[in-house]
This record gives structure tokens, sequence and C-alpha cells, in this order.
């Protein structure tokens, strides 16, 4: 089973910037807190993507970066690729370690941190996408009076319907 997860990192009092504290989007008691802080530092805020397969860690927080750059990096860049071309190598942004993704009949084998995992590959495109569209779409509504960026939520419905085309058939 793939667990994926955006946490948002944020000050923990505005006394001492150097204490943080990591808030899941799916903290709904906790959506408020997060929607101040993305409009206050709508330039730049940091976060993370924690991804699990069956009980094994791949992605935490030591994978923190920009968010909304690593949002926009992680599907519109790599999983656009690897869709239309079946395989990625690259670093992920602002990260020292490359990573590679290969797509195979039934599998994504994502290698990382010199470690490869086989992921299946329907639920972990899926899980993926779904939530970069629960974050693109928590942003939005954050930005209300901002300029919405409209584009990369475009882009994640179109690649959520390429997807679906990879859905395994029943007998398979």
């Amino acid at each position: 089973m793939i667990k994926m997860e955006t946490f948002i990192r944020i000050d923990e009092n505005d006394i001492d910037s150097t204490k943080f504290i990591d808030l899941s989007l799916h903290d709904k008691s906790k959506h408020s807190i997060l929607k101040k802080h993305l409009y206050e530092n709508y330039l730049l805020y940091y976060g993370y993507v924690y991804l699990e397969y069956n009980n094994e860690v791949i992605l935490d927080s030591s994978h923190c970066n920009a968010l909304d750059v690593y949002w926009c990096y992680m599907s519109n860049i790599m999983i656009y690729d690897l869709i239309e071309k079946g395989y990625k190598s690259d670093f992920i942004s602002g990260e020292s370690e490359p990573y590679e993704l290969q797509l195979t009949n039934k599998t994504v084998e994502f290698t990382i941190n010199e470690k490869t995992y086989s992921l299946p590959k329907y639920e972990f495109l899926k899980v993926l996408l779904e939530e970069e569209k629960y974050y693109i779409e928590f942003h939005n509504d954050a930005m209300k009076d901002k300029e919405e960026e409209k584009i990369p939520l475009l882009l994640t419905k179109e690649l959520l319907l390429k997807v679906e085309e990879m859905k395994p058939k029943p007998n398979e």
C-alpha cells in the first residue's frame, strides 16, 4: 500500500525562526494555520512529500524543499516525462541525490539514494497525482485574492486521465 502526504514546514513561533513544525495538509484542524502561512509566505515556503510503500519510508522530511517548486517539478516535469517517454533520470529540484524512474508493464522502478523501489504503476501514479491535485487546490484556495496558477492543475488533471488508461483490467 502506498501512503503519500504533503507537509508544510512553518515557524514554531514568530520569535525564534530556527524552530519548525511540520503540519500535514490532510490535518483539516490545521488548515487555517496552513492557509495563513501560505498566504503570508507565497513567494517561498518549505515542505516535503512523505512517501511510504509497504511500511518502508521512501521520501520524508530529509527531502524538504520549496514546496511549490517541488510539486511542480515532481509531477509536471518528472511524471509527465515518465508517462510520455517511459524513463526519467534527473535531480529533484534542490536535491543532491539523483533519482531514476522506469516504467515497466506493472511497476514504476523508483531509484533514489541508491535504492530501488518497485512501486505498483497505476497505484503510485494515481496516488501521486491525486496528492498533487489536493495540494494545488489547497494552495489556490489559500491564495484567493492572488493570481491563481491554473496550468499546473490542468496538467495534473490531464495526467490523471492518462494514468486512468493504465488501470489494470480485472484479469491482470
